[in-house]
């Protein structure tokens, strides 16, 4: 997994499913759906770009 064309978001037909590296990216989601298991720590161990996380 690299994050030199921005934040990680999975796999698609065409190869990794990436949003640009200059970009804010938005997650969404249910309560308890894996957003912060599957992208967000996974993204932040990796990255080596700055990084703002709020939750509410």
């Amino acid at each position: 997994m690299s994050t030199s064309d921005g934040i990680y978001l999975g796999r698609c037909s065409s190869g990794d499913a990436t949003s640009g590296a200059e970009r804010s990216t938005l997650v969404l989601g249910p309560s308890r759906s894996g957003k912060t298991s599957s992208l967000i720590i996974p993204n932040l161990l990796i990255t080596r770009m700055p990084s703002v996380i709020t939750s509410t």
